[in-house]
């Protein structure tokens, strides 16, 4: 089955929320060959300022069998539909291992949006019972989200005669780790978690951010077509109460691209 590849993790972003998928990381086939779709609701159970809708569309390009690029497109709201954003983003995956029960994947991605930019390499290993991800198998990722926040000075500049802001690093590590189950031809079932750990710069960042758990289905409809769906908990954290998340989405072959 050919795997979602949703590279910003939900702890990174503030103006900009994409939906992200419970799944392993993959190339993509040679050509322009993928085209995929994705809309997602968190915090169910919160207050609609502190809920969120988002959308993300995703192109991938294989360059060969083991390295790719793609681009997405990402839109969020809050639980009203109201304080809308949207970003872009890039990014370069390679296949560095390729083994029948062994994959090792790096990949860098950023986000762009109107007042802000990101960059988040990442690394993820795949131990597989069999080839081609067709029995069982786990997974482990560790991706590093490099971006700024501000933060205000603690006196005012004389020459503008106003409180000014300043900005800081605010670098966050995310480790995931995920089990996937081939349940029978074309329908895969996964389960996932994830933590996150600011690394400290910002003055107020807390030691931990506990991120949540997720159980996905993955089904192929079509040899070109995969329909992916998602129910996410998020953990409590700095007094939050936990809420769920959904997401649906498409991954879809380009005809022609050599894409399953």
């Amino acid at each position: 089955m050919r795997v979602s590849l949703l590279l910003i993790p939900p702890v990174a972003l503030a103006t900009v929320a994409p939906a992200r998928a419970a799944d392993t990381t993959e190339p993509f086939a040679p050509g322009l060959s993928d085209f995929e779709v994705y809309l997602a609701m968190e915090g169910l159970g919160r207050p609609p300022e502190e809920a969120a809708v988002s959308g993300e569309v995703l192109l991938g390009l294989g360059f060969t069998p083991r390295f790719s690029g793609f681009v997405t497109l990402d839109g969020s709201a809050d639980g009203a539909l109201g304080a809308g954003a949207g970003g872009a983003g890039f990014g370069l995956l390679g296949t560095i291992v390729d083994r029948d029960h062994l994959d090792l994947d790096v990949f860098w991605s950023s986000l762009v949006s109107a007042d802000s930019f990101s960059l988040c390499p990442a690394l993820e290993i795949n131990l597989d019972l069999a080839p081609d991800l067709s029995v069982a198998g786990l997974y482990l990722r560790a991706q590093e989200h490099l971006a700024g926040r501000e933060q205000a000075e603690a006196r005012l500049a004389p020459w503008v005669g106003e409180l000014r802001g300043r900005h800081t690093l605010a670098p966050t590590t995310t480790l995931t780790a995920g089990a996937y189950w081939t349940v029978a031809a074309r329908h895969q079932v996964l389960v996932e978690a994830d933590v996150g750990v600011p690394n400290g710069v910002a003055d107020d960042a807390a030691w931990l951010d506990p991120g949540g758990v997720a159980l996905g289905y993955n089904t192929l409809v079509t040899a070109a077509i995969e329909l992916i769906s998602e129910v996410r908990v998020d953990l409590p954290a700095d007094g939050e109460r936990a809420s769920v998340g959904i997401l649906v989405g498409v991954i879809a072959a380009v005809p022609g691209a050599g894409g399953t």
